[in-house]
């Protein structure tokens, strides 16, 4: 895991939402995928949508394959 990765985890305070830019990775470095990925995340949060957290991102994967949702989740 990346200090930044950690960083993020500890400090509860701040949203733990993955953003496809690092630090450690300029876009011009990126697979073509991983650009249209950005592309795409960036699109959606700049018409309204909201990135969902690691821990929400669980959840909605247990959820869609018949697995326990955590209920401290938000």
């Amino acid at each position: 895991m990346s200090q930044a990765h950690d960083t993020n985890r500890d400090n509860r305070n701040e949203s733990n939402v993955r953003r496809a830019h690092t630090p450690e990775l300029r876009y011009e470095e990126m697979s073509e995928l991983g650009r249209e990925l950005f592309d795409l995340s960036r699109d959606y949060e700049s018409s309204g949508g909201e990135l969902l957290t690691e821990d929400e991102i669980e959840n909605e994967l247990m959820r869609r394959r018949g697995g326990r949702v955590q209920q401290n989740a938000v």
